[in-house]
This record gives C-alpha cells, sequence and structure tokens, in this order.
C-alpha cells in the first residue's frame, strides 16, 4: 500500500516527531486550550448576561389594542385604525407604557373603495395619545407625521409608576384623493378623524 504521507500509525504507535513539528505542535495545543478556555468563560457569562437584560426590561403585557373604522363627515374617505400599547417594567420597578397608533386609509369611488395613497398636496396624521390615571391625572404624548403610501404610524412612551390607567388617541387624517382634486369641500372630503378608541392598563 502506498501513501503520500510519511507519519503513517501503525498498530497504535506514534512515531517521534522532529523538532520542529514539536515545537509547533505544542504551540497548536496552547492556542486550542486557550480558546476552549474563552469558550468556557463566554458560556458561563452569556446567562448573567441575558438574566440581567431581562431584570432590566421584563414585558407585562403585549400587543393589547383596541380596532376601529372611522369616516370623513360625508363618508367619502375612512380610515382602518388600530390603538396598541405594549407595558414594560424596569428594573428599578418603574414601568414604560409603549403607546401606538396603525391606521390604512381608502376613498370612495364609483361604488368601490380605492387605496388612499396619492398625496399630491401632502399627506399627514397628527394628534396625541392620553394616558388617564384613576385619579384622573393625565400624561400627553403628541405627534405630527406623513403618511407613507396609504399608511401611517405614530408611537409614544409614557414613563409611569403603579395604578390603573386608560390610553385613549385622538388622531386626524389629512391629504388624499379627495384634497387631490381642488380645495373646499374637495379637502374636507379627505380629513378623517378617529376617536374612540381606549385600552385599560393594570400596573401592579
Amino acid at each position: 500500500m502506498t501513501t503520500e504521507s510519511s507519519d503513517v500509525v501503525r498498530e497504535g504507535h506514534q512515531p517521534a516527531l522532529p523538532a520542529n513539528r514539536r515545537r509547533r505542535e505544542i504551540r497548536r495545543r496552547a492556542i486550542a486550550a486557550g480558546l476552549t478556555a474563552l469558550a468556557l468563560l463566554a458560556t458561563t457569562a452569556a446567562p448573567a448576561t441575558a438574566a440581567t437584560h431581562l431584570a432590566a426590561r421584563q414585558s407585562m403585557r403585549v400587543n393589547t389594542c383596541d380596532r376601529g373604522t372611522f369616516y370623513s363627515f360625508d363618508q367619502w374617505s375612512k380610515g382602518n385604525a388600530q390603538l396598541c400599547v405594549n407595558t414594560w417594567q424596569r428594573g428599578d420597578g418603574s414601568y414604560a407604557v409603549e403607546a401606538s397608533f396603525y391606521g390604512d386609509f381608502y376613498y370612495y369611488w364609483g361604488g368601490a373603495w380605492y387605496s388612499d395613497g396619492d398625496c399630491v398636496f401632502g399627506c399627514s396624521l397628527s394628534g396625541n395619545f392620553t394616558l388617564e390615571k384613576s385619579d384622573g391625572s393625565r400624561t400627553y404624548g403628541w405627534f405630527s407625521n406623513s403618511l407613507n403610501g396609504n399608511s401611517g404610524w405614530a408611537g409614544h412612551t409614557f414613563d409611569v409608576g403603579g395604578g390603573r390607567y386608560q390610553l385613549t388617541a385622538a388622531v386626524r387624517k389629512e391629504g388624499g384623493y379627495w384634497r387631490n382634486q381642488g380645495s373646499g369641500q374637495y379637502s374636507a372630503s379627505s380629513i378623517v378623524p378617529m376617536h374612540g378608541l381606549k385600552i385599560t392598563v393594570d400596573l401592579p
């Protein structure tokens, strides 16, 4: 039998390595041992780091939403909207209430609804979130955003303590197909007010 290697092992016998090969082998084993030690250190440190992160930000409620459909005064435009809340508890015991509003908008013409994403004169989404505590005190988060096509989004984070809260949103969409037709009544037809969405938040 022929082989390209001269270091053939037969019946468990390992021939002695030349001096330069022995030095390279020692270096190789030292590097391998160092990498193994680093890997062990990383695996023991990772859970502690993850635990610290989770303790600093622990989810208490995820993606609770209220949804509705809203129309312009003449019902020639509409928006399918939702108000959502996500609540976090921090490591210091305080809370963050993350509010978000999302809407898709449409206009009516010829017996059918069409996506209202043609903003020749601009389309905007403006308004505020209100977080009201059971004692009647209120905190506001204001916003004014441009629409991306026929869709719009807005968000705000409230820093609060424990208690019961009610989250609401007062939102106004302006612009789109009917505003593109001209001023006056056409412009008013493209305004969609959105109120009435609300979510109750209970924090320990």
